[in-house]
Order: structure tokens, then sequence, then C-alpha cells
């Protein structure tokens, strides 16, 4: 059968992660594999160190403890999206319960998961996010944005703003004191972006001359986001300049993913490869092919 791959990560010992339909682990190219015992594909995954780290699969969570994975399924046909971890006290994962079933999220306290109560509309999570600790994280999916403030999960922008968020969204970036950059896929405008504070969001989606689901986006430098976009653009966008240029990578095809590791070297990837991106005077930039990547690269974790 064949083997996909769909998240990679580092513990933060100079060791390697890579989860999907297997799981490898190692330091440079001596990755070796893990065995799962279900053989449920993994989705995302995170570490603290090289001994505690947390998978997300399909109706199971699964567990390396410097040994052996084991899982542990919380009773429902959950699908879980994504598990973050800071302590190995404290963690969280997210997921959809089955069709129409709702949402689900869990927050691990000591050994025990526990479900954490959701406001009413809650749709599709699939991102957590912290922005400053373990107190101040956010949850996205489609139509929703959640923040947890150490004691309750509720709307991150204020439910009689004047203009709530927009939508679908993948993914949230931070900046500033207390805003937010969402980005998502193309829904009843070209481009599904919003800059959002608790009161309201600003939508800029529309400015866009043509439609792109945004999969990935990085901020280069405090303020300047680039954008990987499914028609195999790269967007740049700043605060107070708004969209400053686009950038055709060499072979365009849909873009899923991009990192930064340094503020002069970012990474896009997606159906056609890996691109290295440099940046360019006036907030542009080059791209060039990294040879020998193969097709379909669908997360791409750097270093900065």
């Amino acid at each position: 059968p064949q083997t996909y791959y769909y998240d990679g990560f580092g513990t933060g010992t100079d060791e390697v992660w890579i989860v999907g339909s297997q799981v490898l682990s190692g330091h440079g190219e001596q990755l070796s594999p893990r065995l799962a015992p279900s053989g449920h594909d993994y989705v995302r995954g995170f570490g603290i160190d090289s001994n505690d780290v947390w998978f997300a699969g399909k109706g199971v969570l699964g567990h390396w403890d410097g040994t052996v994975i084991t899982e542990r399924s919380c009773g429902l046909p959950v699908t879980f999206r994504d598990v973050w971890v800071y302590s190995s006290t404290l963690a969280w994962a997210v997921g959809e319960r089955g069709p129409y079933l709702g949402e689900i999220v869990l927050k691990k306290e000591g050994d025990t998961w526990r479900e954490v109560p959701l406001p009413p509309g809650t749709r599709s999570v699939r991102r957590i996010r912290p922005r400053s600790g373990p107190n101040d994280l956010f949850i996205v999916g489609d139509y929703t944005v959640l923040h947890y403030d150490g004691l309750t999960l509720s709307p991150a922008v204020s439910p009689g703003a004047s203009e709530p968020p927009s939508g679908p969204w993948r993914d949230i970036g931070f900046f500033g004191a207390n805003q937010f950059f969402l980005f998502g896929a193309s829904g009843d405008i070209p481009l599904a972006l919003d800059v959002c504070d608790p009161s309201g969001c600003l939508i800029l989606g529309a400015n866009l001359p043509y439609s792109c689901d945004i999969g990935e986006a990085v901020e280069r430098v405090p303020g300047e986001f680039w954008l990987a976009c499914s028609n195999g653009i790269v967007i740049v966008w700043s605060v107070g300049n708004g969209f400053n240029s686009e950038h055709v990578t060499p072979i365009r095809d849909a873009l899923l993913t991009i990192a930064k590791s340094s503020e002069n070297r970012l990474w896009a990837g997606g159906l056609a490869g890996l691109f290295a991106l440099t940046p360019a005077p006036n907030r542009t930039l080059t791209s060039t092919v990294v040879p020998g990547v193969p097709g379909g690269v669908r997360e791409i974790r750097a270093f900065a």
C-alpha cells in the first residue's frame, strides 16, 4: 500500500518526527519507524521532548513514551484533527465526533482527558494555536474562532461585532497586542482573509481579483505575512500596507504549506514539490525549485 505523510515536527531536542500512515522519527537522515498498535493514520503530532509525543488520528490519540506508541480512545467515533502539548500534564486535542454529530475539544490535565464545553454554533474545529501561553490559546474552524483565557472557551470576536469573521478558516496568526490574522479557503468571496481584534474584523479577501484557497501563512518579519495559495502563487501582505505583491512559482500548481527558517529564507511546498523563497526589494520575492523533492508536499516545519 502507498504511504502518506501529513505532518512533520521537531521535539526541541534535535529530533524530527514525520506522521501519516506510518510514524518515523530520528536525527538527520536516520529516521526509524515507530509502530502504532492499530494502524490508524495520524494527521497531526506535537511533542515537548523525545519521550512525550502525542498524535491525532481517527478515533484515537496516540502517545509515544520513549519506548512504544499506545493509543487512547475516547469511546466515540471521533476524527481528531490537531493536538497541542504544553507539558507532560497539560495538552489539548480537537476533532469531529462524526457526520452531523458536532465538534469535540478535549483538554488533558494530569493523566485525564476531559471534554471542554463549546459555545453554540462551533463548526469544524481544526487547529489549536497558542499565543502567549497555556492560558491564551485559540481554536480555529469553519466560521469558528474561539479563545481560551484559562477558564472558558468563548468566541474570540464579540458576537455583537458589526463585522464578524467571515471564513471558512484553516489557520490563524498573531500580531500586535491583541490582533489576529485569519485565512482559509474560498467562500462567498475570492479569498478568505480577515484581520481581527476582539471588537470586530476587517475583511480583506475581496481585494484580490482572483480566487485563491490559502493553504498556510507565515510571518516573515513582524507585521509582514507570506501566504501560500492554491494557484501556485505566494502573496505578500503587511500591516498598514495591505497586499504588496504576488509571485508565481516556477511550476504553477497548488501550494499547500509555507515556513520560515530565517527572515531571509522561506520555503513553500505543494503538489509540484518544494520551492526556496528569497525576499527581494519592495516586499517582493524570488523562488527556485529545490531539486530531488517529489510533489505532494503537505507540511513544512522550519526552525527559525
